[in-house]
């Protein structure tokens, strides 16, 4: 049911002159989800955020917003920086006609959640990037919309502020339902219900986390690293994994020791016998792992990008 979720695209196009940036996108965002929105550089991912906020029109299709208000984070932080952040967050709530009496809990509240109490009376014009990324965050928050879009929130952040950021949208999630973008594939792994995945403006795959994983072909590995070579152990080690009919191929790295890979489409499904041959066999065996499937390979496979 079409009330089940918060947004709805159907099937729209966007079009700058002769290029199609967007073609004949579809995906929804079920209520009270925070939805992870992926794609390489220039698949359109702002431009379909920017269509979702009605800043940018569809070419054709159309776009279901079911919440009374929305809130965002795009490119560019919508910051007056003259102003300072308690002063700025009050303005927000009004532009956004927030009741009068409502407004002092409300920007208390956001200053709060996003940790800001430290620099509230300050110009957010001399604030550090990290901050300014908060404040950012809390005008789409303070007054309490249905919806929150992120686009890129932690770019540009040093590695303490991005786990500090992927901390308060966790928060921010469990309020609101939230579309995220982002470059950062564990980050999405981490926070996301359900990922989008697009290409050249196209869908490649609309689902769960985990669904994605099996969807895509992912290669899984077998880690061998041995002191010492045995001429039949490539031989044996086919022999034992037999019963595993995705065998894909053996691989040997001629470094310091000695590393075989074992290479599996999905999952591995002789894993006892493998480790016992391993014990029985002359090798002098330093590692041996197995290498599981993860959102990263999972996507780089869905978009034909694996080596």
């Amino acid at each position: 049911m079409e009330n089940n979720y918060s947004i709805v695209v159907d099937s729209i196009s966007r079009v700058f002159g002769v290029n199609t940036v967007i073609d004949d996108l579809s995906f929804k965002v079920l209520k009270g989800s925070v939805h992870g929105f992926l794609g390489p550089n220039g698949a359109g991912k702002t431009t379909t955020m920017k269509m979702i906020m009605d800043i940018l029109p569809p070419s054709k299709g159309n776009i279901s917003i079911h919440a009374e208000s929305v809130g965002a984070l795009l490119e560019i932080a919508p910051l007056f920086e003259d102003m300072i952040v308690e002063d700025y967050l009050v303005y927000v709530c009004k532009l956004q006609r927030v009741s009068p009496s409502k407004i002092k809990l409300f920007v208390e509240e956001a200053i709060t959640k996003l940790n800001l109490k430290d620099v509230e009376k300050r110009l957010i014009r001399n604030l550090s990037k990290g901050y300014k990324q908060r404040v950012a965050v809390a005008q789409a928050i303070v007054f309490k919309p249905e919806i929150i879009i992120l686009d890129e929130p932690t770019v540009g952040l040093d590695p303490a502020s991005v786990i500090e950021m992927r901390n308060l949208i966790s928060k921010i999630g469990k309020d609101h339902t939230v579309l995220i973008s982002s470059h950062l594939l564990h980050e999405i792994e981490v926070l996301c219900d359900h990922i989008t995945i697009i290409k050249n403006g196209k869908l490649v795959i609309s689902d769960t986390v985990e669904q994605i994983k099996k969807h895509a072909s992912a290669e899984v590995s077998l880690r061998i690293e041995c002191l010492n070579e045995e001429e039949a152990f490539e031989a044996s080690i086919k022999e034992a994994i037999e019963l595993s009919s995705n065998l894909k191929r053996i691989e040997k790295e001629n470094e310091n020791n000695i590393v075989y890979r074992v290479f599996f489409d999905g999952a591995i499904k002789s894993r006892l016998q493998i480790y016992d041959l391993v014990k029985r066999s002359n090798l002098e065996v330093l590692e041996f792992s197995i290498e599981e499937s993860n959102l990263e390979q999972s996507f780089l496979s869905l978009l034909g990008e694996r080596e």
